[in-house]
């Protein structure tokens, strides 16, 4: 939002004054400038999709087809998108590890999970495990045939079903997932936090220098 107002308001206020001055305008101000009257002349192309964008999104998250494009998408982002599956399964293996314990049938089990995961195509594969399990095949094998459980996953519901101790080894999961994900996050945002400084500082100082750079020229043709 800061550099929004600072490139359509701040800076075409200082193009104005530095061209009724007729000073010689530096590259780094002919740039700056450049984009700023790119950006007013283009406004009313973009600042619609401001509001458009996040409308449209939860507009389409109310179709169930959108909404499972927009959860398969967030899967796919690059680094967030483990983060966003961690997240979906361990409240999978969380809330699936609660009923199960409590003695609510397998079954039972995944259809409650289904809507508490968060994510449209973890939801999906649950309701399609749910009607495999309901033939007789075993949950991990069913978990298996869809690439968003990890091997942990599938090893722990393996080694549940062998040993009768399901609700135990999914406790042990989401247990695993509540370390890990604060642990992930930290660093995620420990690399993200000072590049987004530095690329603020460099665009800062460059528009900073553009402005500055002519009135310094102005200056010194005065004295």
């Amino acid at each position: 939002l800061f550099m929004i107002l600072l490139f359509t308001f701040v800076i075409p206020r200082f193009a104005k004054v530095l061209i009724s001055l007729n000073v010689e305008l530096p590259l780094p101000t002919i740039i700056i400038m450049g984009m700023s009257d790119f950006m007013v002349t283009s406004i009313w192309v973009w600042a619609p999709l401001v509001v458009i964008i996040p409308v449209a999104i939860w507009l389409g998250k109310r179709s169930d087809r959108m909404a499972y494009l927009i959860d398969e998408y967030k899967l796919k982002l690059p680094i967030f998108g483990e983060i966003i599956q961690m997240l979906a399964l361990s409240r999978f293996a969380q809330n699936f590890g609660v009923l199960f314990r409590s003695g609510v049938p397998i079954l039972r089990c995944l259809k409650l999970c289904q809507q508490l995961v968060g994510n449209k195509v973890i939801e999906r594969a649950l309701k399609e495990t749910e009607r495999s399990v309901s033939e007789g095949v075993p949950l991990s094998t069913c978990l298996s045939r869809y690439s968003v459980f990890p091997p942990l996953i599938l090893q722990m519901v393996s080694v549940g079903e062998s040993a009768s101790k399901l609700g135990e080894t999914m406790k042990n999961v989401a247990d695993y997932y509540n370390e890990e994900i604060p642990r992930q996050m930290k660093r995620v945002f420990g690399i993200m936090e000072p590049m987004i400084t530095l690329v603020l500082i460099v665009l800062l100082g460059f528009v900073a220098v553009s402005i500055f750079l002519p009135m310094m020229s102005l200056v010194g043709g005065i004295r």
